[in-house]
């Protein structure tokens, strides 16, 4: 199955705007009976787990206080905790099971400016959960990304 990359505006420091392409997708969540139709994803290579919003788990119902707590940094805003949890994602129409890590302040106040917010607005499929379920190719030239499900 193949998707878009999307594009987003970037903002130079000069003011200048720019649009940029990022491998963002669309998926859905399934968790005992409970479905989160349409969360946007970006698959990160570089990214160990799956992590996703703490919001999207309470909306599954997931307990957010269970699960086993992982610490992740690099994501740009010093150390998020997450708590790990299975849930059945699904890709252009395949459910696979993945096992994610829920973390709080994926999205915060920008410090000098708390009328706005910075952070992730979309989760991270990450290489534990996602690549060890679908072969990927990354085409930037093309625009395109072009995932094959392992079972297949």
């Amino acid at each position: 199955m193949k998707f878009p990359y999307t594009k987003y505006k970037d903002n130079l420091v000069s003011g200048q705007s720019v649009t940029i392409l990022r491998p963002v997708i669309p998926i859905g969540l399934r968790y005992k009976g409970k479905v989160f139709q349409r969360y946007s994803v970006m698959i990160d290579s570089g990214a160990d787990d799956c992590i996703f919003h703490a919001e999207i788990g309470e909306a599954l119902g997931i307990d957010m206080q269970a699960g086993l707590e992982k610490s992740y940094s690099g994501i740009g805003f010093g150390e998020l905790k997450g708590r790990r949890h299975t849930v059945d994602v699904e890709v252009g129409g395949h459910w696979v099971a993945c096992e994610v890590s829920f973390c709080y302040g994926m999205v915060r106040d920008h410090p000098e400016f708390p009328e706005k917010k910075q952070g992730l607005r979309y989760g991270i499929l990450g290489q534990n959960g996602f690549f060890d379920k679908f072969k990927v190719l990354f085409d930037y030239v093309g625009a395109e990304i072009e995932l094959r499900p392992r079972n297949s």
